[in-house]
C-alpha cells in the first residue's frame, strides 16, 4: 500500500516538473490559413492579415481590456519621385509622386520556421498603389518571435532604379522600427552604382 502512495506522489511532482511555469520562457505556437497567420502564448497575439501584405494588425494581451494595442496595421510606404510640384505647392509643404504601401498586396509569400526557443515569419510583399499597381519595391519583414518581445527587421529590395522621396513605416502607437535599405546584385540604377 505505501508503495503505491510512493508510486503515485513520485508520478504527480514528475509531471509537475515537466510543465513550464509561466514565467519560463516558451515558444509561441503559431496557426495560419487563408486570410492570416496568428502568433500566441498564453500571454499576447500577434495576428498578421495576408489580405494586407501580411501587415501586423492586431496585436492583444489574453488578459487585458483592449481588443487591440495598435492604433492601426503597421505598413511600410515609399512616396517616389514624380513630376516636380510647382514652387508654391511646394512652398506649401505638399510633395509630388505616388504613395506605395505594403498594405495594397493582397497576396504577398509567407514563410514559418522554428529556430530555437523563436518562431520566425518572414513575408515577402509588393509596395502597391491602391489600385494594386506595383512600384518594383519589395519589402521582405522578418518577424523573430521571443519569449517577452519581438524582433523586426525591413529590407526594401528594389528591382528597378528609383527615385525615393519618402519611405517609412506608419505604426500608430508603437515607435518605428528601423528598416535596411538592400540593392540585389546586378540590379544598377542609371549611374551605374
Amino acid at each position: 500500500m505505501k508503495a503505491a502512495v510512493l508510486m503515485m506522489a513520485t508520478a504527480v511532482c514528475v509531471t509537475a516538473q515537466t510543465q513550464p511555469r509561466g514565467w519560463q520562457p516558451q515558444v509561441a505556437g503559431v496557426r495560419q490559413d487563408d486570410s492570416s497567420v496568428v502568433v500566441s502564448t498564453p500571454y499576447y497575439t500577434f495576428e498578421h492579415d495576408l489580405r494586407k501584405g501580411g501587415t501586423l494588425t492586431r496585436i492583444a494581451l489574453t488578459h487585458g481590456r483592449a481588443k487591440n494595442l495598435l492604433a492601426g496595421p503597421i505598413e511600410t510606404t515609399a512616396r517616389l519621385a514624380g513630376k516636380r510640384a510647382p514652387d508654391a505647392a511646394a512652398q506649401l509643404g505638399r510633395v509630388g509622386g505616388s504613395v506605395y504601401s505594403d498594405i495594397n498586396d493582397g497576396s504577398p509569400r509567407v514563410s514559418r520556421a522554428r529556430e530555437g526557443s523563436s518562431q520566425v515569419v518572414t513575408v515577402d510583399a509588393a509596395l502597391a498603389g491602391p489600385d494594386g499597381r506595383s512600384s518594383g519595391i519589395r519589402v521582405r519583414t522578418t518577424y523573430r518571435y521571443r519569449w517577452g518581445y519581438v524582433r523586426v527587421r525591413k529590407e526594401l529590395l528594389f528591382f528597378r532604379s528609383r527615385r525615393c522621396r519618402q519611405s517609412g513605416g506608419d505604426v500608430g502607437a508603437v515607435p518605428p522600427e528601423p528598416f535596411r535599405l538592400r540593392i540585389p546584385a546586378g540590379s544598377r540604377g542609371r549611374d551605374g552604382q
